[in-house]
């Protein structure tokens, strides 16, 4: 049964590991223990994924954008949080004139400096889709 001294128990015997390692047989793994020799299941993926996007998220908000990130439509937010995601908050937070023109409510310029990147030439399909939300935000 799971419960949690269970849980305390293995992470105490494991230890706790940020990067890949190879265990005491050779295989892959990271973490806990947790074997990644033959990768994830995609339910895995999705936990990983939706955590790593609350932590993003909570990043943007404590940020020197905190304040305009608070204040953004919904569907501003979710576009920024995409970026986030592909790049990295630092390569976000890189974005000043989108920010700014985020800052005065400027939607339409601020899809447009989205579009003005490295990462729009890169991944152009989704860099328009993501200009397309925060647009109509």
């Amino acid at each position: 049964m799971l419960t949690d001294e269970l849980v305390e128990e293995i992470k105490r015997e494991e230890g706790f590991v940020a990067r890949v390692y190879l265990d005491t047989k050779g295989k892959k793994t990271i973490g806990y223990g947790t074997l990644i020799e033959d990768g994830i299941t995609e339910e895995e993926g999705e936990m990983l994924l939706r955590h790593r996007l609350i932590l993003m998220a909570e990043e943007l908000e404590r940020s020197r954008v905190g304040e305009v990130y608070a204040n953004l439509r919904p569907g501003a937010r979710r576009a920024l949080l995409d970026m986030a995601y592909n790049m990295g908050v630092p390569s976000l937070l890189g974005f000043q004139k989108m920010w700014a023109a985020l800052a005065k409510g400027d939607y339409e310029r601020a899809a447009g400096e989205a579009l003005d990147s490295v990462y729009a030439r890169e991944l152009p399909a989704r860099a328009g889709r993501v200009a397309g939300r925060i647009r109509s935000a």
